[in-house]
């Protein structure tokens, strides 16, 4: 840990009086929020993502201040490693190699804050105040990330591209986040019309405290992203398996007939001759429509086939056939015989 502290001079060319609370510009008695907002403001103005068109000794100086502050985040922003950071600071603080921890901090540099008509990220004008929305569906829960920001048409299209991607990708996803991912796209949507007639970006004249030096790239448009076309997909899916829901027709299930079969018969291999003279389930009847004249063998010209004899005609089968009922001298008297032309 004396290493992580310390440096000496062969490392830096001198004695280095700065320790890690002066690095982020704050004192020893602040708290988690203040460090990790001290190192964000730092991390904004030195990050060489946000240098990238500097010159070369701009580009160096930038990426040795964000390596020192990120060593310097690295230990305060852990508790434990903060703590005994602490004590090795109050155990050696007459060394040569420590910095006066008693002394107040020097204040980092004080850069105006955009204003309204200025970008929060790059600070170019003009910018216009949008509401952006991203949700993620978690089956029964959800999380919704975004809010209000002042943005320039460059970053705003950015942005907006971001966050509509990842809201069709990720926020369809359970019952309740389907419809509220709804909402989010149209007012993303309603969001971008305010950004997309907006001039476009000019750089600020001076300074800001912003993170970036320039309007984002906008990058790939929504029709070269994921996002649309996991929506389309899903919507396609949902509207096949409600079309196929409406259009199914339950199965008619087939009449129980065997209360009709009591009695069945091998019909004679004789072809002119019945094996019975009185109705019988299996054999055939001559006649027509109107008079059923006898029960003939069915391998002979025929009418009808008789597929039951029952007390009612409204125990026939629902084919497509006739009955007629026995008379008072015939074998059944009042029996239904129910016959079948198909």
């Amino acid at each position: 840990m004396l290493a992580a502290v310390a440096r000496t001079d062969a490392e830096y060319g001198g004695i280095m009086t700065a320790n890690f609370y002066e690095r982020l510009g704050v004192a020893r008695s602040s708290s988690d929020e203040a460090i990790r907002a001290a190192y964000r403001a730092l991390a904004r103005r030195h990050h060489p993502d946000l240098h990238g068109q500097a010159s070369p000794q701009v580009q160096a100086a930038n990426s040795r201040k964000m390596a020192e502050i990120s060593e310097a985040y690295e230990v305060l922003s852990n508790p434990k490693a903060r703590a005994e950071y602490d004590r090795e600071l109050d155990g050696y603080r007459s060394s040569q190699y420590y910095g006066s921890t008693s002394r107040t901090p020097p204040p980092p540099p004080q850069w105006p804050r955009p204003n309204a008509v200025q970008c929060e990220y790059c600070g170019s004008g003009p910018a216009r105040r949008i509401h952006l929305r991203r949700n993620v569906g978690l089956l029964l829960t959800r999380r919704r990330y975004g809010g209000d920001i002042t943005l320039c048409r460059g970053c705003g299209i950015t942005l907006f591209r971001q966050f509509q991607n990842s809201t069709m990708v990720k926020g369809w996803w359970g019952p309740i986040s389907f419809f509220i991912n709804v909402g989010c796209v149209f007012g993303n949507a309603a969001s971008w019309l305010k950004i997309v007639n907006l001039d476009e970006p000019i750089p600020p004249t001076s300074p800001l405290d912003v993170p970036l030096s320039r309007p984002m790239p906008p990058g790939p448009i929504l029709l070269r992203r994921a996002g649309v076309w996991v929506t389309v997909a899903l919507f396609i899916f949902l509207g096949s398996r409600i079309g196929n829901h409406s259009d199914t027709i339950p199965p008619v299930t087939a009449p129980d007939l065997s209360f009709l079969q009591t009695t069945t018969t091998t019909p004679t291999t004789v072809p002119d001759t019945p094996v019975t003279d009185y109705p019988v389930v299996g054999e055939c009847v001559a006649g027509d429509a109107k008079s059923v004249t006898a029960v003939v063998n069915c391998a002979v010209p025929h009418f009808a086939r008789i597929v039951g004899i029952t007390d009612s005609s409204d125990l026939c089968p629902n084919l497509r056939g006739y009955f007629f009922v026995e008379g008072p001298l015939e074998h059944d008297p009042g029996k239904t015989v129910c016959l079948s032309t198909d």
